[in-house]
């Protein structure tokens, strides 16, 4: 499993460099992404998974808008605890900014570090036994960093840290049309 893992990304990296590119005005983004790690309510820390689906519009080459939604699960002393989360997001994309603004090459065409801004709702649902002990929802905004890494211009992977939609770290693909 790890050789095809392996293969796949090395075809992946040796696939058109010179196509590559990162955010652009008008560039619509689809990132599908892992939640690694887990936070909850108040007491309900630990190691969670889920998954998060970001979309995002370029507005402008250093800024993107968009929506989110995601699903997240810890357990816990026989209990499991779900999140639903759904909102807003907001990308501030200063890799490009700060390339743009120097005499360097800091390959922004390949390589796009950004700031992640989030504002929703959550819906959090506990279960013990099978059957529902109880729900409650509460808006969430949170912040955090992001770094994308093009293959070429359509295809990338993503790691997003801090306290972003549903976890504290997600890793991803980043699929731009």
């Amino acid at each position: 499993m790890k050789k095809i893992l392996f293969g796949i990304l090395l075809s992946l990296m040796t696939y058109s460099f010179a196509n590559a590119g990162a955010i652009e005005k008008g560039s619509f983004v689809i990132q599908p992404d892992l939640n690694l790690g887990g936070y909850g309510l108040v007491g309900w820390g630990g190691f969670g998974f889920g998954a998060t689906l970001n979309l995002e519009y370029a507005v402008h080459d250093y800024a993107s808008v968009g929506g989110y939604v995601g699903y997240s699960t810890i357990a816990r002393s026989g209990t499991n605890f779900h999140r639903i989360g759904f909102g807003a997001r907001g990308v501030f994309h200063f890799w490009n900014l700060i390339d743009d603004k120097t005499s360097g090459n800091l390959r922004s065409d390949v390589v796009d570090f950004y700031f992640p801004l989030h504002l929703g709702y959550h819906i959090y649902k506990f279960d013990k036994s099978y059957y529902w002990a109880g729900s409650s929802g509460k808006f969430r905004m949170g912040a955090g960093l992001g770094v994308r890494y093009f293959f070429n211009e359509k295809i990338g992977i993503n790691l997003e840290v801090g306290g972003m939609e549903m976890s504290w770290s997600k890793l991803g693909v980043t699929i731009k049309l």
